[in-house]
């Protein structure tokens, strides 16, 4: 058998070592567009496809729902069963035609659907099985993104986030703005980066951020980073928040247009270079990725200025 592994569809498989890659392409099926790729080993054929489905989606409505509807508009007399496979809620559907049999697994992992079909003449047990058997759903590499301009690295909490802006900001500075996308809750991750006097401290520059005005410091209501420890509103590298030296954190708010967010804002300074990281969200959405933020936060740290 050969071992396959694809890194965007998140899954390894294996097919015979006859088979040929006949075609691989983008199909909508009612709205859906799912990546699929077919394989033939002389009159047998493999087909995969996956598709991201809408995130919070109930894998066993989902699948039941694509069962009851392929069982109704199919030929002869399809027969399906549940399981669990790679981990993840599955179904198996089986189907004897007039050019031989038909068997495919459907399965949904992490909001991503996935669709294995067999194809052959006589006898599709055999290789339906290893076939099946041999497929695992990989976990979402974590994205690990350097911003050289701050030499500050990070890694993105969750597969929903990405980059979505990269440039100068009004001012003429450094931005780079990441994005919550997809249907949870929106946020942003955003890191600024200025030229500072070489005899600037943390806590000078942090001060002076925060005397602009721009966010409100959230002690009167705030429990702090909401870790196991209860930590302090305001946190250092000491902490435990983050692994980032030379840096102040901390928790506040701001108002825009009439829209209240919750943010930790991040100051640190490294030789000539001053950075300010913002992790915001709405405040009334803010708990819903304040484990994220958490975790953006831990991942911080500093790459050496040349």
């Amino acid at each position: 058998m050969r071992h396959l592994e694809s890194l965007a569809g998140r899954f390894v498989v294996s097919v015979p070592d006859g088979a040929k890659l006949e075609r691989q392409r983008v199909q909508d099926d009612g709205g859906v567009p799912k990546y699929a790729v077919d394989f033939e080993d002389g009159a047998t054929r493999y087909h995969l496809a996956y598709a991201d489905l809408k995130e919070g989606t109930n894998p066993h409505e989902f699948l039941d729902g694509l069962m009851e509807a392929m069982s109704g508009g199919l030929p002869g007399r399809p027969v399906w069963r549940r399981l669990t496979a790679a981990g993840s809620p599955a179904r198996d559907l089986e189907l004897a035609t007039s050019r031989g049999c038909t068997r495919a697994r459907f399965l949904l992992a992490s909001d991503r659907f996935y669709e294995l079909t067999v194809e052959a003449p006589t006898g599709c047990e055999k290789p339906g099985r290893q076939f099946f058997d041999s497929f695992a759903v990989a976990p979402p590499r974590p994205k690990v993104f350097t911003d050289w301009e701050a030499n500050i690295e990070l890694t993105l909490p969750h597969a929903a986030w990405g980059l979505v802006q990269q440039g100068l900001d009004q001012d003429g500075h450094p931005v780079t703005v990441f994005a919550r996308g997809g249907d949870g809750p929106k946020a942003t991750i955003t890191i600024h980066t200025e030229i500072v006097p070489a005899w600037l401290d943390v806590i000078e520059f942090s001060t002076t951020k925060r005397t602009l005005g721009e966010y409100r410091f959230d002690g009167d209501t705030c429990q702090g980073p909401r870790g196991a420890n209860g930590e302090a509103c305001i946190f250092i590298w000491q902490d435990g928040v983050m692994p980032l030296h030379f840096a102040i954190g901390g928790l506040y708010r701001r108002t825009i247009d009439e829209v209240q967010y919750t943010a930790y804002v991040v100051h640190a300074v490294y030789f000539d270079r001053g950075v300010a990281i913002v992790m915001q969200a709405p405040t009334k959405t803010f708990l819903e990725v304040e484990s994220e933020f958490r975790r953006a936060l831990g991942s911080l740290h500093a790459h050496p200025l040349d």
